[in-house]
């Protein structure tokens, strides 16, 4: 019985390691309307960049604007104007499901327990936001217009923890 008890708690230890395993918020969405940024070239010099799942709209809003200034440096751009912008606050929603696996001896005795529950959010929950926005990007002195950012200094000013 020892045996599986060591297997169960490393397959236990194996399952929370995975968990911590996981990117940080800013990362690239691993699947059309997934969690993470996307981007969609609608012109050569024009872009809609989302992102969906962040924690909370102020973080939202940076991923967004940090990402149109990756792709303006990545593709020769010194600068971009946002033209139209959009953020939107979720709410979670839905049971989450939980399992734990323990275990012990004392003396010739060894136990193993495995316990489940299921958590049903009522009120708050927790938030995540999602934002858009449609970029022009351009070459040379930024134009002297409210919604122009300087796409070097946004990389610095907004640069997302862990990168």
């Amino acid at each position: 019985m020892t045996r599986t008890l060591r297997l169960l708690c490393m397959a236990a230890l194996a399952a929370t390691l995975a968990a911590c395993a996981t990117p940080g918020p800013y990362a690239a969405a691993s699947r059309p309307g997934g969690a993470g940024y996307s981007e969609l070239r609608i012109e050569n010099d024009r872009y809609r960049v989302s992102y969906r799942g962040a924690p909370g709209q102020e973080a939202a809003s940076n991923f967004v604007l940090y990402r149109a200034a990756e792709l303006a440096v990545n593709n020769g751009y010194d600068w971009f104007i946002v033209d139209q912008r959009n953020i939107e606050a979720n709410r979670a929603s839905g049971p989450r499901v939980s399992v734990g696996v323990g275990g012990g001896s004392y003396g010739r005795h060894t136990s193993v327990g495995i316990g489940t529950s299921v958590g049903i959010p009522i009120g708050g929950g927790g938030r995540s936001a999602d934002a858009s926005l449609e970029a022009r990007f351009g070459r040379g002195p930024r134009p002297a217009d409210a919604n122009a950012y300087d796409a070097r200094q946004i990389l610095q000013s907004l640069r997302p923890p862990g990168r």
